[in-house]
């Protein structure tokens, strides 16, 4: 994709919300090893979010959202 930008978590933003926040149509979120608590919602464009090192070393932690009664771990939205 032309144009295409590579976001690394933790190095270009703290929190992988913040890096989806950020991105823009095509972009590719790179997630480095580690455990983030927060819950994060998915832009309404197309990006990539990866764990270059695999889910035994990359989770995101859902356990403490800031609304528990209709909070998700991960929340994507269709336009």
């Amino acid at each position: 994709h032309f144009g295409a930008s590579i976001i690394r978590v933790p190095a270009d933003y703290e929190s992988i919300q913040a890096a989806l926040d950020a991105s823009s149509p095509a972009d590719e979120i790179r997630v480095a090893p580690g455990s983030y608590r927060e819950n994060v919602v998915f832009p309404g464009h197309d990006v990539r979010l990866v764990a270059p090192q695999g889910p035994a070393l990359t989770v995101i932690d859902g356990s403490a959202p800031a609304n528990p009664d209709s909070a998700a771990t991960v929340s994507i939205t269709v336009n």
